[in-house]
């Protein structure tokens, strides 16, 4: 069994955590904007503030990212059908 290569596990986290956080702005500016808004007024809660929770909610994305891709390679390593994945 080979180690797993750092590099390609930072490059692919951050692709992913790239990926993920593209999807995420799209579904929470786009698709679910108006429904939150509605959600915040319907339990007379106030709305969070974008400059505290953007940067926290983007950091962890590209941390679950990193954490994906190497679970990834690990249960690659680990069942055997490795060719080269990471």
């Amino acid at each position: 069994m080979s180690k797993i290569s750092t590099q390609r596990v930072l490059l692919g986290g951050l692709v992913a955590g790239l990926v993920m956080n593209i999807g995420e702005a799209g579904l929470h500016a786009g698709v679910l904007g108006t429904d939150t808004e509605t959600f915040y007024k319907t339990l007379n809660a106030p709305l969070p503030n974008p400059a505290q929770t953007i940067p926290l909610l983007v950091g962890m994305t590209f941390v679950v990212g990193l954490v994906a891709m190497w679970l990834y390679g690990r249960f690659i390593r680990v069942s055997g059908t490795e060719q080269e994945a990471l």
